[in-house]
């Protein structure tokens, strides 16, 4: 098995994603357009003639440098065409260079890490196939959500697709002040905007709002798709929409829409306290995968409340 690790500069792209688009894993994260929007810099690790890949996403703090899932990333990884097995996982997390001292990167389900060291958290997204017709997918909601629903479309909400991005980075502004939903940093912001900018140029971006009887945006969730996937990349709801159930009334229009259809509409953003309890109320299923933080410095032991100091001090 022969691994490079490359700069980003001898990284090409056209190969790279080509690569993540035929791998069996594919997903939007690895495609080289997106790394570029969430990364500041990210180099990669690549097995053969770009027959598997991993990206490398750099940070450094406190002078040394780090791997660091990325903010908008849930997981990233090995994308591969071929088997991913435990021993190749292993060749990759090997070939990292030891300049990285600090290691805390996300990976996706199809990787397993089940050697000894790592510090190995477990994460969760929710998955929703929609192939069946809709009033099938409603029959596997839960009965708590079929009442918050219910009560939702008796208050004149109104969905739209489509809307300006700037309606939904201004209603974020505006609720900046509270803890509920979290704040998002002007860095994010910006990320978020571009992320969005780009996917509706690509033409794989769906950017949804729901509005009051006073033509107020009280939810917007920014879908984005990969293959046959959509992933619910960000949501969020204003005090007034969370109180009228407004992004579960936007979540369901939305599976209304594409039933019926080999989709899998992925969950995959948490930010709303609650929320992610939810997800399996719509029927969806949770999948888990792993999170390894490692250090290459044997003198520190308490590695997870390192990285969780370096964490509130981006």
């Amino acid at each position: 098995m022969s691994i490079r690790y490359l700069k980003n500069g001898e990284i090409n792209y056209y190969r790279w994603d080509i690569c993540i688009r035929n791998s069996f894993n594919s997903c939007i994260y690895g495609y080289s357009w997106y790394l570029n929007t969430v990364c500041d810099n990210w180099d990669a690790l690549i097995e053969g003639d770009y027959e598997s890949v991993m990206p490398i996403p750099k940070f450094r703090r406190f002078g040394l440098q780090g791997i660091e899932t990325p903010s908008f990333t849930s997981s990233l990884g090995i994308f591969s065409s071929g088997l991913i097995s435990n021993d190749k996982v292993e060749a990759f997390f090997r070939s990292i260079p030891s300049k990285f001292i600090f290691i805390n990167l996300s990976i996706n389900k199809f990787n397993k890490v089940n050697w000894g060291h790592p510090v190995v958290d477990h994460r969760s997204h929710f998955e929703l196939d929609l192939v069946k017709p809709y009033p099938k997918i409603v029959n596997g909601y839960s009965n708590s959500l079929k009442e918050k629903i219910a009560r939702a479309k008796k208050l004149k909400l109104s969905f739209l697709k489509g809307i300006p991005p700037g309606d939904l980075l201004d209603m974020v502004k505006r609720n900046s002040g509270r803890n509920d939903p979290p704040r998002l940093s002007e860095e994010k912001a910006k990320i978020l905007r571009m992320l969005i900018s780009t996917s509706l140029r690509y033409k794989i971006g769906e950017l949804s709002g729901v509005y009051n009887s006073f033509n107020n945006l009280v939810a917007a969730a920014f879908f984005i798709w990969s293959e046959n996937n959509a992933l619910m990349l960000y949501c969020h709801s204003s005090a007034e929409g969370i109180q009228e159930h407004a992004l579960l009334f936007l979540i369901d229009h939305f599976i209304q829409l594409h039933s019926n259809r080999f989709v899998t509409l992925i969950f995959d953003y948490s930010g709303i306290p609650g929320l992610s309890d939810l997800y399996n109320h719509f029927g969806a299923i949770e999948s888990r995968y792993q999170q390894i933080k490692k250090t290459r410095l044997p003198f520190v032991s308490d590695f997870p409340k390192i990285m969780k100091d370096m964490s509130l001090n981006r």
